[in-house]
């Protein structure tokens, strides 16, 4: 079939099937997913993982803040920023590097206060 000047050819519809075992494998890696989310539902409704709920409320208000920013606006200011980014990081490689690792090390040791502000003292 020629479409647009280019040949276009059909897909044999052996291509589509999928033998028993790759079909198991598939609902197995499925059933994996939603046993994986399920078992992170109860932990967040027990209350006892502080560390998960954190993540997902962290992941909830990224994804909020996102979702307020319309998608052409996101890539009129992305691919400049990303751009101007990689200019910036060749330009002085070694103290962005070191902002970095500084960054870093506060942003653990901050985590480990929280954490161990809100799961407290471990009485014996």
């Amino acid at each position: 079939m020629l479409r647009f000047g280019y040949k276009i050819e059909k897909i044999h519809p052996s291509d589509f099937y999928w033998t028993e075992k790759k079909s198991y494998q598939v609902a197995h890696v499925l059933a994996s997913f939603w046993n994986v989310g399920i078992n992170i539902l109860e932990s967040l409704c027990r209350g006892k993982d502080w560390l998960v709920f954190l993540k997902v409320v962290l992941s909830l208000l990224i994804i909020g803040f996102i979702g307020t920013i319309s998608l052409h606006s996101l890539f009129v200011m992305g691919v400049p920023t990303t751009f101007l980014g990689f200019y910036l990081y060749e330009w002085n490689e070694e103290a962005l590097d070191g902002l970095v690792s500084d960054a870093l090390s506060y942003g653990y040791k901050l985590k480990s206060q929280i954490i161990h502000k809100v799961t407290g003292p471990k009485l014996d």
